[in-house]
């Protein structure tokens, strides 16, 4: 009977709409070719068109998109049968390793678990989150990590995880986690800064009010009006001017303001007053 085999993935991967159906399936398998000894999965192109029932363009079409959008990186790599590529994944991997050996002491006061077929074991399997194993296999960080380590790690963004072990690996050669931390938190601010920005630019928060000739007839140089607030103040305007000239047409019946010394059009205005 043959021995059946699974894999571990991080159940994140179910929620990434930003997957294809081509692209989840690619990405599982590739995971699923996973090998922890060299770190990284190495299928050939024929296996993964065979294996996940795909086309040659297809899947040219997937491994693009898997790289650009920070899935997987994939180098070229020499074989006796030519060059093959080799596929590092820095998403939803799930890595089982196994512990350090024990020491005597540790095996003698550590109990021992016996599987199905009584062989006893000692060992016990390590599940790292992508996370992990991105701390673990791209940074230059040094220590180990402790469990309030881990669980800070596990709650970064991924692809902002990938970007900062990428800006502390160019900055030094080795570093503290902490310093690892920083570099996280830096980039994660300008992210939060830059799309705060870019949000003020598309609801027009930045954007100064139009000043229009109206703002100015009511000394209004920088409001906004409403429709009912433009058309009330122009109701404003125009009863202060007829109010104006109401003055004036009884000055000039009074004789007080001779007509020809009034401007052409304020005259045109008076003389048709005059005439009711």
């Amino acid at each position: 009977m043959e021995k059946s085999s699974y894999t571990l993935i991080d159940n994140r991967i179910f929620d990434d709409n930003a997957l294809s159906h081509s692209e989840f399936r690619v990405l599982s398998y590739l995971i699923s070719k996973y090998n922890v000894n060299y770190g990284y999965s190495f299928p050939t192109r024929a296996q993964l068109e065979h294996d996940c029932n795909i086309s040659n363009k297809t899947l040219s079409k997937v491994l693009n998109s898997l790289e650009t959008n920070g899935y997987i990186t994939r180098k070229k790599h020499k074989t006796k049968n030519g060059v093959n590529n080799i596929y590092y994944i820095h998403k939803y991997l799930v890595v089982k390793t196994l512990n350090q050996e024990p020491t005597s002491k540790d095996i003698k006061n550590k109990p021992t678990n016996i599987s199905n077929d009584n062989k006893e074991t000692t060992t016990e399997p390590i599940e790292l989150t992508t996370n992990e194993l991105l701390i673990k296999e791209k940074s230059n960080s040094k220590g180990k990590l402790t469990n309030v380590d881990k669980e800070k790690i596990n709650s970064f963004d991924t692809e902002l995880l990938i970007k900062a072990i990428e800006r502390a690996n160019s900055y030094k050669k080795t570093y503290a986690i902490g310093y690892l931390f920083s570099v996280y938190e830096t980039i994660k601010s300008e992210v939060t800064n830059t799309s705060s920005s870019n949000n003020k630019k598309n609801t027009g928060a930045n954007v100064k009010p139009v000043v229009t000739k109206f703002h100015n007839t009511f000394n209004e140089h920088h409001k906004n009006y409403t429709e009912t607030e433009l058309e009330s103040k122009l109701h404003e305007s125009k009863k202060t001017t007829l109010s104006y000239i109401d003055k004036i047409v009884s000055s000039v019946r009074n004789g007080e303001i001779q007509l020809e010394n009034i401007n052409i059009a304020l005259r045109n205005e008076i003389a048709n007053r005059l005439k009711n």
